[in-house]
């Protein structure tokens, strides 16, 4: 499911979500398509009227079967024109900044610069055998 690779961390599987929140999760999923696949901004805000188009239609659908085949219909057209390299936010997961300025090791940010600059100082001067580090 495309859920699962674009959100790992998300916990709740589709099955699970009442029909308000199918609705709006795939009513943001197909906005978000339409951004993968237009350049311009006044293309998108014609996907986007087309998109709003779409659900206002099927707004006030009175059967609840009648509901459910319309969402299942807008998630399989999302399945069916998912973009090959859908847009993501530049800090989200996929995104090109994410991680990139990966955390320094806890080691190096819990030592002292102070006392690993003396404690070479230390070994140098055991290693010439000289209490004074070499110099007279």
């Amino acid at each position: 499911m495309w859920w699962a690779v674009t959100h790992p961390f998300l916990k709740v599987t589709p099955e699970k979500l009442n029909h308000t929140q199918r609705v709006t999760r795939a009513y943001r999923r197909l906005l978000r398509e339409g951004l993968s696949t237009t350049i311009h901004r006044d293309e998108f805000n014609e996907v986007a009227h087309w998109v709003r188009g779409m659900f206002e239609e099927n707004r006030n659908l009175k059967k609840q079967e009648d509901a459910v085949a319309a969402i299942e219909k807008a998630e399989e057209y999302i399945r069916e024109r998912q973009h090959i390299q859908p847009y993501k936010f530049l800090n989200s997961p996929g995104g090109t900044l994410f991680m990139r300025d990966s955390p320094f090791p806890k080691h190096v940010l819990l030592s002292d610069p102070y006392d690993v600059y003396v404690s070479r100082e230390e070994q140098e001067r055991e290693a010439s055998g000289d209490g004074h580090g070499g110099h007279h």
